[in-house]
């Protein structure tokens, strides 16, 4: 069985955590059509730039990117085998998380 992007992310939305522990995952994403994967990883670069996020060692299919406080942490999948891109950002809350997915979005398309 071949596991996604999404499987992964529903997986560990349901995983036991520690009372102590809180985490928030927000998540969307981009159809890219027939954009090239060196091209996708290229504009997620920028993108992660434009949303004021600190790059991370990229993956052969992600991008990964964190906060300047280094609390919240987002990644960027360009998805070899499909014509789609994952934006995902995990924190503490929900309310941390969402704004960020927001610029995201937002670098994305060029709206930033």
């Amino acid at each position: 069985m071949k596991w996604t992007v999404f499987t992964l992310a529903f997986a560990a939305l349901l995983a036991p955590a520690p009372a102590a522990a809180q985490a928030a995952m927000s998540f969307n994403h981009f159809v890219t059509d027939d954009l090239p994967h060196a091209q996708c990883m290229a504009k997620a670069r920028t993108t992660m730039r434009k949303a004021r996020l600190s790059l991370l060692t990229p993956t052969s299919e992600a991008v990964w990117g964190e906060t300047s406080d280094r609390n919240k942490l987002a990644a960027i999948y360009c998805l070899k085998t499909r014509d789609v891109a994952v934006v995902t950002v995990a924190g503490k809350r929900t309310s941390e998380t969402r704004p960020i997915l927001d610029r995201l979005m937002s670098a994305w398309r060029g709206n930033d």
